[in-house]
């Protein structure tokens, strides 16, 4: 290609970059710059304030808007404790009360169902370990959305795990009829918050005893669902102490 040619194809698209810029000037503006000092056709700082110009009102705009965003975060951070207080304070209040329209609508529909007056007696568990079927639940509940050992770590770190070793006193013993003497957790499969592992991935976490000869009572619930990676399977086995 000769350098004639190339030379012609660069002023065609100069001519037509400029075409495009003084198309984008609004008509009120007058045909020479005698207005800011300078004469002749439209000047070329002109055109530089539609392409650079255009961009620091937006800088300026930014800059103005960065301690209102400051402002709204620091907004949404305290609705998130009042929220997480008054969830708190929840556990001290009958849910009835809290939601009486919501109950009321949830008999009538359970009536109809059995065509029969239905009552509903809310008992709030405070101590979900004591009873498996209820733990396995929650544990599925949480278990995509939080480590194992993160729940474990929590978990035993409010149960009551007791042994009759520890106890000397009778005394004692009789205050306390039953306890928790131990508890396994048994999870098999894939979960959403490990990496790619193998199906047959099985994690144990124990505390105390429940095995047969040591325990009085033994409770075994089992709970399995799937996720996108995969099935698993959460096994509770809890082991208690009654005494006469």
């Amino acid at each position: 290609m000769s350098p004639t040619i190339t030379q012609m194809q660069i002023n065609k698209k100069i001519k037509l970059d400029t075409d495009n810029l003084n198309s984008r000037i609004p008509a009120s503006l007058p045909a020479d710059d005698t207005a800011y000092g300078v004469k002749g056709k439209r000047s070329s700082i002109t055109q530089q304030g539609l392409l650079l110009g255009s961009g620091t009102p937006s800088l300026q705009s930014a800059a103005e808007r960065v301690p209102v965003i400051q402002k709204q975060n620091r907004y949404k951070i305290r609705e998130l404790y009042t929220k997480r207080y008054h969830l708190m304070k929840l556990a001290n209040i009958n849910l009835v009360k809290i939601y009486p329209l919501k109950f009321e609508k949830l008999c009538e529909v359970l009536n109809s169902i059995f065509n029969k007056p239905v009552e509903l007696d809310l008992i709030r568990l405070h101590y979900p370990y004591n009873d498996s079927n209820i733990l396995v639940r929650l544990l599925a509940f949480m278990i995509n959305k939080m480590k194992l050992r993160r729940i474990t770590r929590r978990l035993f770190n409010k149960a009551v795990v007791k042994s009759i070793k520890k106890i000397n006193n009778k005394d004692q013993v009789n205050i306390i009829p039953a306890f928790l003497s131990g508890m396994t957790i048994k999870v098999a499969g894939r979960l959403m918050k490990y990496k790619v592992i193998p199906r047959k991935t099985v994690k144990i976490v124990r505390r105390g005893s429940s095995s047969i000869g040591k325990i009085n009572y033994s409770d075994i619930s089992r709970y399995t669902n799937k996720n996108k990676r995969g099935s698993f399977t959460i096994t509770i086995k809890s082991g208690q102490n009654f005494f006469n």
